[in-house]
């Protein structure tokens, strides 16, 4: 027996998107499919979708050829500044990457990033739908799914 697809239409910033269930039936991604710039615009937690919380935090994954990652992100009116360089691949819908490089204008807190932390290697299930960019982070018994969407 099948498993059958059904939508769920969410009203989301603005317009209107639809979900498949996440991590499903989804052919593996290639690294050329990311390469472009993605803007983090939301999360899903215990299958409710939510916009970002802090509409000052501005987080930006650029993937580059190469296989190289710029990730940014700021908080404007806390003047927090944080930036890291990595190489990264995807095989089986896993994006792996491993951070090389620091912006040495980066703010103290960056530190307790992950992303942020010089030699730190990291591996997550990623999907791409529809211009949507989903990261899946593990947090226990719930996971955490960050939605980037495609600038």
């Amino acid at each position: 027996m099948k498993n059958k697809k059904f939508p769920l239409i969410l009203r989301f910033m603005g317009f209107i998107m639809y979900l498949q269930p996440l991590f499903t039936q989804a052919a593996d991604l290639t690294n050329q499919e990311l390469i472009g710039e993605w803007n983090y615009i939301g999360y899903i937690y215990l299958d409710q979708t939510y916009i970002k919380p802090n509409p000052d935090l501005n987080v930006n994954f650029q993937f580059m050829d190469q296989n190289r990652l710029l990730i940014t992100w700021t908080r404007t009116l806390d003047k927090v500044f944080c930036q890291s360089l990595s190489h990264y691949n995807t095989e089986n819908d896993i994006l792996t990457q491993e951070v090389y490089l620091l912006n040495e204008a980066n703010s103290f807190e960056c530190s307790k990033d992950p992303d942020m932390q010089l030699g730190r290697k990291t591996a997550v299930p990623i999907q791409i739908e529809n211009n949507y960019l989903k990261l899946k982070l593990n947090l226990g018994e719930n996971d955490l799914i960050y939605i980037l969407q495609k600038f």
